[in-house]
């Protein structure tokens, strides 16, 4: 088996040591930061949790002279690593 095994289908994710990579924009740059910028391991670990339920807020006044209804939507989410030992993380110097 090969260390980093690209793939040709865009819907499938290249692959290393066997595990499926994916790419996240909204890490830090590997190479002007010293933040954690690649992740590996058992991201299921990583558990997320809506607090309460979804608020829809209308309003008439914010945009009344151009006679159009505005809406906003918010919900609450939290999340958090449960088995830290599962996640391991890249730190540049």
């Amino acid at each position: 088996m090969y260390l980093f095994a690209p793939t040709l289908d865009v819907a499938t994710p290249d692959r290393l040591l066997g595990y499926p990579i994916y790419e996240n924009p909204a890490m830090a740059n590997s190479t002007t930061s010293t933040n954690k910028s690649v992740i590996f391991g058992h991201l299921p670990s990583y558990y997320v949790r809506t607090a309460g339920g979804i608020q829809l807020d209308r309003s008439d006044d914010y945009a009344f002279a151009n006679g159009l209804v505005t809406f906003r939507a918010q919900m609450r989410v939290d999340g958090n690593l449960v088995q830290t030992s599962h996640v391991k993380s890249l730190v540049s110097l």
